[in-house]
């Protein structure tokens, strides 16, 4: 069961949040046809730091290559010059989400076994690019786990449709200026919680963005200028919110019980992805094997697969990762719906 690469199945099973709890639970009592109880498993399961931080290596290299590229390439005409600005835009936005995802994996701490290690540099090479610290992103994505499918969850982009609408608010930069304006609001039993409408953090990752730009301009470095700008203003929101909802946008039967508004009972779900280059990258860092994260969230991402081989022992196993999707497909089966 470990391994997905040869499954090339659509949206298949798809375990409502609610049911995603309801099995957490029974984690605690649960072994696998060999006899090993899972609390046995659990305690085998040690963070890899040099696997994350080789992860973490191969994207900053593609992002120093990109970045290198973009300066370098001779082009003067101004066709050229638009037709690099949406290459190198497109591949470092996809670069960055990638990178993004190990904002994340240090909001679980998995960066480093000292903690506070662990948040200096997530707030040194990840923060500062994205405009948050990592006590604030970790704040606001526990909540995401503690409400997925509620009008509590703070991180509820799955909310919209998949249509062109979507598609047309990323193109024209709307969907950035939604991200910039703040921290998502979500409830918690007291009530509204309000974010930060924008936290002095974020203030200064954008003036070092608009310095870069800056900077890049006085040097007539227009490649670049306009790939930077259109990377941020368009292609990284557009992934983030995108694969969001490709992991927790239910199929148009569970849409149906209120997901628009936010006001359906667990109206989300999780999802398993298919092994291969594209998992590896827009579902990096673990996201790939979603289901398993929101299931047990302290495992280190990069010990999924350790977890999906012993569910896959189990009778949790046809449920939980026997039937993953691809990216492909769930897109298909979610656009317009």
């Amino acid at each position: 069961m470990g391994d997905r690469s040869q499954n090339s199945a659509g949206v298949t099973a798809e375990p409502t949040a609610l049911a995603i709890k309801d099995y957490a639970r029974r984690l605690s009592t649960l072994r696998n046809v060999d006899g090993l109880e899972y609390r046995q498993f659990r305690a085998s399961l040690k963070p890899r730091y040099l696997v994350v931080w080789r992860d973490i290596g191969f994207g900053y290299g593609a992002l120093v290559a990109l970045i290198g590229g973009a300066l370098w390439l001779p082009v003067t005409s101004v066709s050229a010059i638009l037709l690099s600005a949406v290459l190198f835009g497109t591949a470092l936005g996809y670069c960055l989400h990638y990178l993004s995802l190990f904002l994340h994996a240090a909001s679980h701490y998995n960066l480093a076994a000292d903690r506070t290690w662990n948040d200096r540099l997530a707030t040194a090479l990840f923060g500062l690019w994205f405009g948050y610290d990592i006590q604030t992103y970790r704040t606001v994505h526990f909540r995401h786990h503690a409400h997925l499918g509620t009008d509590r969850d703070p991180e509820n982009s799955y909310i919209e449709r998949l249509d062109l609408p979507f598609f047309l608010g990323a193109l024209s930069g709307l969907r950035f200026l939604r991200k910039l304006a703040g921290t998502p609001a979500a409830k918690d039993d007291a009530g509204f919680v309000p974010g930060r409408p924008f936290p002095g953090f974020r203030l200064f990752s954008v003036t070092v963005h608009l310095l870069l730009v800056l900077v890049a301009a006085l040097q007539g470095e227009w490649i670049f200028v306009l790939a930077w700008l259109g990377c941020w203003g368009i292609v990284f929101p557009l992934l983030t919110d995108l694969r969001l909802m490709l992991e927790h946008r239910p199929d148009v039967t569970a849409a149906a019980t209120g997901i628009q508004d936010g006001s359906g009972p667990w109206a989300a779900t999780s999802r398993m992805f298919v092994a291969g280059p594209i998992s590896a990258t827009f579902g990096g860092a673990g996201f790939d094997r979603h289901l398993l994260h929101h299931l047990e969230p302290s495992i280190p991402y990069e010990r999924l697969a350790d977890f999906e081989a012993f569910l896959g022992k189990t009778d949790l196993g046809a449920v939980l990762v026997g039937a993953p999707a691809t990216y492909r497909r769930a897109f298909a089966a979610l656009f317009g719906r």
